[in-house]
């Protein structure tokens, strides 16, 4: 009999045990879906401006639901809009309030959420903080020279600037899709592309570059606005400090002097050739 009892004891104390775990996760757990927010409420761009829009689906307690798919749409003119919330606005300058619409279904419950647009032709002012190019450039060049471009996976940084506290992020991953105004990539370790809006006068490295699907790239962006793109070319296979204008042509370099045949480097004037290069000995 006292066994009887230990052991219905013991049940109820793992009964209990089980309870006190499940329970907080069931507390977290959504409910059905009740409202969408759509991100940014608003926007005022220029003509032929891109601006990328999110959604997020939540239950009356304001917990996320995932795992929802999103359509979006334009009610009321300025612009079009693509299947991922991408933002194209129209020539026409105006006030479209409630313009782009974004819908969501999880099951028979459906849920919308509006944003407005300003289309004006006065320009933005440019946010005061510009990032410093040449440190940045160094900075990533020297550390994905070390770490290698497919085991970076991006960072986030809070810096200081002029008494403004400023967030800086370093994006690295594979271009997908590229236009004047926007870039698509896939980013390191991810499975679903990242969209950017690519303002005019972007700073895309090296210099001159053109951007083009499958090419490596890092977005740097500045409170979440694209300040510069860095597109990662492949190792040279050229031999490096070769003279200006000559070519390897199959030549190694002479194991002596570390130089092609026939050359020496000069104290000051770069490279000069050997003046005794035609002569070889019988």
């Amino acid at each position: 009999m006292k066994k009887k009892i230990i052991g219905i004891m013991v049940a109820l104390a793992l009964i209990g045990i089980l309870a006190f775990q499940v329970a907080p996760a069931l507390a977290d757990a959504a409910g059905p879906l009740d409202h969408v927010v759509i991100t940014p409420a608003s926007a005022t761009l220029l003509p032929a401006d891109v601006q990328q829009f999110t959604a997020q689906g939540y239950d009356a307690t304001n917990i996320a639901i995932t795992g929802l798919t999103y359509t979006w749409g334009i009610v009321a003119g300025g612009g079009t809009i693509s299947p991922t919330g991408l933002f194209t606005t129209g020539d026409t300058a105006g006030v479209y309030a409630n313009t782009v619409q974004v819908s969501t279904t999880q099951s028979t419950i459906t849920k919308t959420a509006l944003a407005s647009v300003t289309v004006t032709t006065e320009p933005q002012t440019e946010p005061a903080v510009k990032p410093n190019i040449k440190k940045l450039t160094g900075l990533f060049t020297s550390y994905l020279n070390n770490v290698g471009f497919e085991n970076f996976n991006g960072g986030q940084w809070t810096v200081k600037e002029n008494g403004a506290v400023n967030t800086y992020k370093a994006i690295p991953g594979v271009v997908k899709a590229v236009s004047a105004t926007a870039l698509t990539i896939l980013a390191n370790g991810q499975t679903v592309s990242t969209a950017f809006a690519l303002p005019a006068g972007t700073t895309i490295l090296p210099k001159d570059a053109t951007l083009s699907v499958d090419d490596r790239v890092v977005v740097v962006t500045v409170n979440d606005q694209v300040k510069l793109v860095l597109k990662i070319t492949a190792p040279s296979t050229t031999t490096g400090n070769m003279p200006p204008g000559l070519k390897k042509n199959g030549k190694e370099r002479d194991d002596n002097k570390g130089t092609p045949p026939g050359w020496e480097k000069g104290k000051k004037n770069g490279w000069n050739k050997d003046d005794n290069t035609d002569t070889e000995d019988d």
